[in-house]
């Protein structure tokens, strides 16, 4: 554990030498959170308490990104989400209605994209959170086990619909 300690250390010097982002937060206690929750047909509203622990919170401007750190073997594709296309002609030969994919249903039913969902759910709860709402708020993995093997690519962004910024107020 010390030798990947020191190895993320000198790899942070160099990645905060960047003078663009700044670390605002460090395992920041989001508890009690209460987040709005309405039912599809608009009759029910609940709070739902959302609690966490965001490792890091970086922003640069007025955009934030939160960082989760990870021991183990990070898959980039399990971070990704596309919606997959669909096939207009078939449905029309069939004569069936074409329903659009719903882009986040993976995540949600997919238990290969635990960690996209862990960082959608952290930039929804720290979008929340904030007094003052971020432009954009973007999430990604730090991976020690890519620190360990020198992989100057050790962050891995999180991305729907191929865009980086999981959350937009502009």
């Amino acid at each position: 554990i010390g030798e990947t300690v020191n190895r993320y250390l000198e790899v942070a010097k160099r990645e905060l030498g960047d003078p663009s982002w700044k670390i605002t937060d460090n395992e920041l206690q989001i508890n009690q959170l209460r987040y709005p929750v309405v039912s599809e047909d608009g009759n029910r509203r609940i709070e739902v308490v959302l609690t966490g622990s965001l490792d890091r919170v970086q922003k640069c401007g007025n955009n934030a990104m939160i960082l989760d750190y990870k021991t183990g073997k990070v898959e980039a594709s399990k971070l990704q989400v596309k919606v997959p296309k669909t096939n207009k002609k078939k449905a029309e030969a069939e004569n069936q209605e074409m329903a659009e994919p719903d882009p986040l249903a993976p995540i949600f039913d997919n238990p290969d994209y635990e960690k996209l969902f862990q960082l959608v759910f952290y930039a929804i709860m720290y979008d929340f959170y904030c007094p003052q709402k971020p432009e954009t708020v973007q999430a990604g993995i730090i991976s020690t086990h890519e620190i360990n093997k020198n992989n100057p690519n050790y962050i891995f962004h999180a991305s729907i619909l191929g865009d980086g910024d999981l959350l937009k107020h502009k």
